[in-house]
């Protein structure tokens, strides 16, 4: 029969995916240390503010902290139709770090994404997805 132990939620997002999610990063730990996870992963939208707080809190759990981002990739003018039996690609990437060069790649591809996204458009719709 399947523990807690069994699984590690590696999507988990935080209050700082803007409209995707209502937590904070100590409320995502302590539901997880009460549920009897010794691991929890955080994913944010675009970004990895949420971090420090996630880590300073799963610390004080005594839970092991997985830190990543989920990042958007491709262009909608490029996606392949559906209609000509294409494989569909997602428009979504799950980045989770495993070591401080990790981090670093991590932070250094958010860096760029941001640099290159339309803030004009996303001024109009804090909806709008930047891409990668």
């Amino acid at each position: 029969m399947a523990t807690p132990h069994d699984y590690v939620e590696l999507r988990a997002r935080s209050a700082f995916s803007f409209l995707e999610a209502c937590s904070n990063p100590e409320d995502l730990i302590e539901t997880a240390a009460s549920l009897g996870h010794p691991t929890l992963a955080l994913a944010d939208r675009d970004g990895v503010s949420g971090v420090p707080r996630f880590h300073r809190a799963a610390r004080a759990a005594g839970l092991r902290a997985l830190v990543g981002a989920e990042i958007g990739v491709g262009d909608d003018e490029d996606e392949p139709s559906s209609a000509a039996g294409a494989l569909a690609l997602p428009d979504r990437l799950l980045l989770l770090v495993e070591s401080p060069e990790g981090w670093r790649r991590l932070c250094r591809v958010l860096t760029a994404a941001h640099a290159r996204r339309d803030k004009a458009l996303e001024a109009r719709d804090p909806r709008a997805r930047s891409r990668i």
